[in-house]
């Protein structure tokens, strides 16, 4: 397909989709055959950003920088350049953005955050010290979301809350499996046979 036809093609889309120009190429610019016939979006791979090719949660942190959950890493992305986070367990499951710019994340048997120091490098802070008796051992940690000043996790046993320093625990009822949401502010968990909690 040439260029020129291309062009003519989006034009009138221009009038419903105000983007449509921005994607046709410059009378003079030859299509990148290439590309033509991909989706309008940027592919990274493993080595890319140096981590396993399974990728489990993403999030956006206040500063506007990409972290990732991966196996063994948390990898973070600026827009241009990729770093490897060092983690302490096998799997990093979740991830949870605070205002105060740390990151949470979940593991397994793992729940701390990576904050910057004062050079600007991301460093780990493990809070499996904090965890009361009853919620150890974590197992698995696939939850973790960050709303109104406190971080929800969801172990094996039930639902962990840290807020101001230290943990709360609630056990699942029923031993079900739970979830953590945030949702406009506010922490929620729902316990697979247990019903929704706020």
């Amino acid at each position: 397909m040439s260029a020129s036809l291309v062009r003519r093609l989006i034009r009138p889309l221009a009038l419903v989709l105000p983007w449509a120009p921005a994607i046709s190429p410059g009378a003079d610019a030859p299509w990148p055959s290439a590309e033509l016939g991909l989706p309008l979006m940027q592919r990274f791979l493993p080595d890319a950003y140096r981590g396993h090719y399974q990728v489990n949660d993403l999030t956006v942190a206040p500063d506007g920088r990409l972290y990732g959950t991966t196996q063994r890493a948390v990898i973070r992305y600026d827009g241009t350049n990729w770093e490897r986070l060092d983690y302490p367990t096998l799997w990093a499951w979740r991830l949870a953005a605070a205002p105060d710019g740390r990151v949470y994340v979940s593991g397994d048997d793992e729940v701390g955050y990576f904050a910057d120091d004062l050079a600007g490098r991301a460093v780990y802070h493990s809070l499996v010290s904090a965890v009361p008796p009853a919620a150890l051992p974590l197992g698995s940690v696939r939850g973790a979301k960050a709303a109104g000043g406190a971080v929800a996790f969801a172990p094996e046993k039930g639902w962990l809350v840290w807020q101001d320093g230290r943990f709360h625990f609630t056990p699942a009822p029923g031993g079900g499996r739970t979830s953590v949401h945030a949702v406009a502010g506010a922490l929620f968990a729902s316990v697979t046979g247990g019903g929704l909690h706020r």
